[in-house]
């Protein structure tokens, strides 16, 4: 019941982000639909142990709201609480946030239209964010016993083995 909530609450934020990307109310109430009801979000609602899914999605889509309410009126107010603290939650709620920087310069730089020089700088504190938790999750996988060595632990042995999953 608590992840069909917060899937709810996700696409609630979903319409009112792509209700300000895109400006069309029939896009937005479309979008989020297919968000809502398309099945390959049914094990992140219907399992407990998936709930990291929802709660990430409903963090990213609200500091990304956030995101582009401070954009659209080029003030501080919406970004440190708000957008920077959200962001900050989603990636320890789900390490794969930790890619939304590139997101975030995107939009200030397509949408906002901002110089690239300036989306850049402004999106230098959600890097950091995305640097800090990709390090504590590299350590806490260390830790836990999640990263596996492979072919000796070398670094051409990693290197060739990683040449050949990305081939």
């Amino acid at each position: 019941v608590t992840n069909v909530f917060i899937h709810a609450l996700n696409g609630v934020l979903l319409y009112f982000v792509m209700r300000k990307f895109q400006g069309s109310m029939f896009v937005a109430v479309l979008t989020t639909l297919l968000f809502v009801v398309h099945p390959v979000q049914s094990e992140s609602v219907a399992w407990v142990s998936q709930r990291k899914n929802v709660l990430s999605m409903f963090f990213l889509l609200a500091a990304f709201w956030a995101h582009m309410r401070s954009a659209e009126d080029d003030s501080p107010f919406w970004m440190l609480p708000f957008a920077w603290g959200l962001f900050f939650v989603s990636i320890f709620s789900k390490q794969t946030a930790v890619g939304m920087p590139i997101l975030f310069i995107m939009y200030d730089f397509m949408f906002a239209r901002k110089s690239f020089l300036d989306s850049i700088v402004r999106n230098i504190p959600y890097g950091i964010f995305a640097l800090a938790g990709t390090i504590s999750i590299i350590f806490a996988h260390d830790e836990g016993g999640g990263i596996k060595t492979h072919l000796g632990d070398g670094l051409i042995e990693n290197v060739q083995l990683n040449a050949w999953i990305y081939w």
